[in-house]
């Protein structure tokens, strides 16, 4: 579950965008809440597709989000931007930890208006290789300390003529990800129910954000 986290859509904050902006990042910076419908695909080595999610992500800058996997099981993850909630209703688990222990080191810095995530990559635009949609506009980010980025090698952001359309993950091990996203929609008003969690009865709660308090 940490690991669909690490990939989630990315996002901007005005102060990174004060030198080198880039399409992408003027992209981001534009959208205060963001929502969509989303194909996730596991590749292996082979290229073939190992395992294959649907879900749906949301996102209101600066902190919250909600990544929901509804198909072909149920899995949550949601920031009402101070802690992060991880539900796994299979396990009938809520892992809490604070939302900067869970993004200091990891690319999903970048969705919660982080002023600095963005100055930990180095972001290029790149000229669409057999593996990408040569119909979109792509760039990529490549964490410059490759030991503090949650073991990623690099990530490509496919844009359409308005949107992120696609994203594609490889990590240390070479293993990639391939995200697709529908039916969006920026800077829509969004409940605030949507970034709100509370544990379901007869589920363990293991809160490492109360923890580290300590």
């Amino acid at each position: 579950m940490v690991k669909l986290f690490c990939i989630l859509l990315l996002s901007m904050s005005a102060a990174a965008l004060a030198q080198n902006t880039t399409r992408v990042q003027q992209l981001f910076q534009s959208a205060k809440t963001w929502q969509a419908e989303f194909k996730q695909e596991s590749l292996g080595k082979d290229g073939h597709v190992q395992q294959t999610i649907h879900g749906k992500i949301a996102i209101s800058r600066p902190g919250k989000f909600r990544w929901e996997v509804i198909k072909p099981f149920q899995q949550f993850i949601i920031s009402n931007g101070k802690n992060v909630y991880f539900y796994d209703p299979d396990l009938k688990q809520v892992i809490v930890k604070s939302l900067p222990q869970t993004l200091s080191s990891t690319p999903a810095a970048l969705l919660t208006g982080d002023t600095t995530a963005w100055q930990r990559f180095n972001v290029t635009r790149t000229k669409p290789d057999s593996a990408l949609q040569t119909n979109l506009e792509w760039w990529t980010a490549k964490p410059k300390d490759s030991q503090q980025e949650a073991g990623i090698q690099e990530i490509a952001l496919g844009l359409g003529t308005s949107e992120l359309e696609q994203m594609r993950i490889k990590d240390a091990l070479g293993q990639i990800t391939v995200i697709r996203f529908t039916t969006i929609q920026r800077n829509a008003t969004l409940p605030a129910r949507t970034f709100q969690f509370e544990a379901p009865a007869n589920v363990d709660v293991i809160d490492e954000a109360a923890l580290q308090k300590k």
